[in-house]
């Protein structure tokens, strides 16, 4: 169950990230 959990919190933090370069452009977070 916490091996899914870190998984879960991982692809959401990419999700984050990738939306946050989309929106910022050349900008790196």
């Amino acid at each position: 169950m916490a091996a899914l959990t870190f998984a879960n919190s991982l692809v959401m933090t990419i999700i984050f990230i990738d939306l946050n370069e989309n929106i910022d452009g050349d900008v790196v977070i």
